[in-house]
This record gives C-alpha cells, structure tokens and sequence, in this order.
C-alpha cells in the first residue's frame, strides 16, 4: 500500500550552544535520499575542517527502512544515537541532523555530552519546524485568455498553489496539489471550459502542506 504521508523537517534548522566553553552547532534538514544526507554531512566537514568531532543521525525512507548514525569519535552512545532518539520521539523520518563539536578543554562526560548532542539536535529540528509531507502531484493545462479571468480567481481562494504561469499563445499553467485533490482540480477545470482544458500530470512528489510546529 502506498504511503502518501510522512512527518519530517518544513525546512533546514541550526541551533548553537557554548557548554562548559564547548561550542555546540546543530544542522537539520529534510532529505529525499542516503544520498542526500551523506552529501549534507560531506558539506558540514568541508565547512568545520577544524571541528573536534562531527556527530550525526540520519533516516531515509518512508518507513524510516534506513537509520544510521556516528558518534564521530566521541564516546559511544553519547553523541550520534542521541540525535537518533530525537527524530524517533518527533515521529521523524527523511531526516538529517549533524552537531558540530569545538571542544573548550573541560571534560562533559557520558551524560553532560548526550545532554549537549541532543538538545543542539533538537534546537536544531525545532528551529527547522516540522511538517507533514504529504503525495503531491504537479499538474500543467493550458487555458485560453477568456477563461483567465474566472480561473486566476478560483486558483487565488484554493487550496492548490500555482507554480508557473507562462502567457503566450494561451495561459500556461503549472499547479501543486494533493493527490487527494486531483479530481476536484480536474473536474473544476474541465467545468470551467465546458470540457476544454486537459489538465496532465508532470510530476509526482512529496510537499510539506500542513506545518505542525
């Protein structure tokens, strides 16, 4: 059965805590991939070259199917699977968060330090905010000028969001909606040009529509 829905980041989050002169900063952000998550972390050392460590988590797919972590040298336990337990306690996945460690000399031990990688990662995650992705198609139709008028009225109290308008010839229209709401889209449209208008799918994906917190 197909998953149309899935809890995961409305957008990239950072966060930054100095504890006991270690500087902590957090990076969150939505993912699509495996792929995707190791090239954020890839980017974050390039930009840290100096860090002390570089702990993460990341889960990808609809099932949260992949789950991996690094404590990237810290003690074990302390820093990648904290990260982890915070995506698990949001219902999270397609999710990356890494906190980047500067270490001040002061010893955090075990508790201090999974204290400090969790709580960046979830400032972090709640700087980002979180949000329901939900199967989304988007559609292109083309409409002849005499219909603009009625049809941009319509769009603008809808709940579909218009991507791309191109005047030309006619009007050229690239819409997102939910799956959900294909028919009515359709239907609306075809109404609308007394049967003239032939909406099409372009592309089918995932979009944060309802932003939870």
């Amino acid at each position: 059965m197909e998953i149309t829905s899935y809890r995961s980041l409305a957008a990239e989050g950072k966060s930054e805590a100095v504890i006991k002169k270690s500087r902590f900063l957090g990076y969150a952000a939505p993912i699509e991939s495996e792929a995707q998550a190791l090239a954020f972390i890839e980017d974050l050392h390039k930009a840290h070259p100096l860090s002390s460590a570089i702990a993460y988590g990341y889960m990808a797919g609809m099932r949260q199917n992949i789950q991996r972590f690094s404590d990237s040298g810290e003690p074990s336990g302390t820093a990648g699977m904290p990260i982890l337990d915070v995506f698990k306690q949001k219902e999270l996945t397609n999710v990356v968060c890494a906190v980047v460690r500067y270490y001040g000399g002061i010893q955090l031990g075990a508790g201090g330090l999974t204290r400090a990688f969790s709580g960046t990662a979830a400032q972090a995650i709640a700087q980002a905010g979180i949000a329901v992705w939900q199967l989304s198609y988007k559609i292109g139709l083309h409409l002849d000028y005499g219909i603009w008028g009625s049809a941009e009225n319509y769009l603008q109290h809808s709940p579909f969001r218009v991507l791309h308008t191109d005047f030309g010839q006619d009007v050229y229209l690239e819409v997102l909606l939910r799956a959900q709401e294909e028919a009515l889209f359709t239907a609306k449209m075809r109404d609308m040009t007394s049967g003239g208008a032939q909406p099409h799918r372009l592309d089918t994906l995932y979009w944060p529509w309802d932003i939870l917190e």
